[in-house]
């Protein structure tokens, strides 16, 4: 079910970031230790939808 409800945003033409929660907090930490983390901050909020997703559960 949820991820039927992932592809609208998708079928709408907004620009999608998908991803998991671990890996997107292990991305933010890198950033912030490299001081990309601003950067990192932009590039999400250019998106039009985030969805995080628990992978393996």
């Amino acid at each position: 079910m949820a991820s039927t409800n992932d592809h609208q945003p998708c079928l709408k033409g907004l620009k999608v970031y998908y991803t998991s929660n671990s890996r997107l907090l292990s991305q933010l930490k890198m950033a912030k230790a490299d001081g990309s983390a601003l950067k990192e901050l932009i590039r999400l909020k250019r998106v039009d939808a985030r969805i995080l997703g628990i992978f393996g559960i």
